[in-house]
Order: structure tokens, then sequence, then C-alpha cells
């Protein structure tokens, strides 16, 4: 798989030849950033990114900001993970 410029690990679930999932890992960056740092007491270089994150999974959000993804403005989520 070829990964985004910005992706430093990707993967994608298949069942069969259906694409049923994906997950990829970012270096923190943008205004989440800050909200990450606090929530979960690392610095920034002890911290990734997640891409898909799931509070029914236990992840707790630490604060809401909009973030720049290529060319798209998002209001994003900063989520810990449980643990």
């Amino acid at each position: 798989m070829e990964l985004a410029q910005s992706e430093l690990e990707g993967w994608v679930a298949v069942d069969g030849d259906r694409v049923v999932g994906h997950v990829a890992l970012h270096p923190p960056a943008g205004p989440c950033l800050p909200l990450w740092v606090t929530g979960t007491g690392c610095p920034e270089d002890g911290i990734v990114v997640l891409s898909r994150l799931y509070l029914r999974q236990g992840w707790r959000e630490a604060g809401r900001a909009v973030q720049q993804w290529g060319h798209r403005t998002v209001d994003s989520a900063a989520l810990i993970a449980p643990g």
C-alpha cells in the first residue's frame, strides 16, 4: 500500500475482495497537538495520531479543534487511548 505523505504507517482490512476497514498512524501536528499533550501528559515526540478512533472502545475526548488534512479543513476530536 502506498502511504500518503503524512502517514507513518497504514493498514487496510479486507474480507475477500471487499475493503472493510482502514487505520493509519500520523505524526502529531496542528491545533489538536496541545490537547493531546495536555490530555496524555506525554511529550510531543511520544504521541502518534491514529486516523480512526472510537469512543465506544474506551477512548476519551480531550477536546476539539479545526484541523487541516491535505486540502480539506475538518472538525477534529482529539481522542486519547484508554490505559
